[in-house]
This record gives C-alpha cells, sequence and structure tokens, in this order.
C-alpha cells in the first residue's frame, strides 16, 4: 500500500511539473498564505497543532504534503520534496509561486511565520 501511494504521488509530481512547465502562457506567481499539512491524514480530518508530529512523519517519508489557504480554506498541493518540509508541517507559511488549475503550486519561495515576523527558509531541491 505504501508503495503505491509513493508510486501514485511521484507520478502525479513529475505530471504536474511537466503541465506547469509547458504551458505557453503560465499563470502569474501567486502569494498564499496559510498551513503546511499531511494530506492523508488532512482528508480524513486529522490535522492542527496536536497533529503536527504525525504530519511531520508522514513528510519525512515522502508523503504528498499541502497548503491550507487561511482565507478561503481552499486545499493546495505543494510541488516540493515533502521530506524538506517536515520542520514546517502545523506551521504558518507563505509560497509565492505558481497555482495550476488544479490547486497544484509550484513554489518560487517559501516564508516561515515566526511570531508576528516571517522568515524566508531555502526551499527543498529535489536531489
Amino acid at each position: 500500500m505504501k508503495t503505491t501511494f509513493a508510486i501514485f504521488t511521484l507520478a502525479t509530481l513529475l505530471w504536474a511539473s511537466t503541465t506547469l512547465a509547458g504551458q505557453p502562457n503560465p499563470p502569474p506567481p501567486q502569494v498564499i498564505e496559510g498551513n503546511l499539512v499531511d494530506l492523508g491524514c488532512y482528508v480524513m480530518d486529522m490535522s492542527g497543532t496536536k497533529h503536527a508530529k504525525c504530519g511531520m512523519q508522514c513528510a519525512l517519508k515522502g508523503l504528498p504534503v499541502g497548503l491550507i489557504e487561511e482565507k478561503t480554506g481552499k486545499v493546495y498541493t505543494v510541488l516540493l520534496p515533502s521530506p524538506g518540509l517536515a520542520l514546517y508541517m502545523e506551521k504558518g507559511v507563505r509560497i509565492t509561486g505558481t497555482v495550476s488549475k488544479e490547486h497544484l503550486l509550484s513554489p518560487e519561495k517559501m516564508e516561515v511565520q515566526e511570531g508576528e515576523a516571517w522568515k524566508t527558509v531555502e526551499l527543498p531541491s529535489a536531489m
């Protein structure tokens, strides 16, 4: 089951990256603010600060990470290697990037909220 899910996730990310890159007029970057969540747990209604440790463990395993937009509640799939996002699970983030019509978010910049301030963090690389 884990292998099938990992293969599905990898296939989705590869498809998304080629879809976004292949657009003749890609959409302009957007800034989306919200919390990072483990998408598997989120769809089973398990999220929030009490679930941060579990979300971190899932991200470290490579399971997909989502961004829940604070203002609208929209869910975006973040197209970055999940292990590199593990430290930021269930924390406030602000991501600038391209969004596809399927709500796939390809980040260009990420900031993490620390108190009232925002700190820019390095985006994880694919390898």
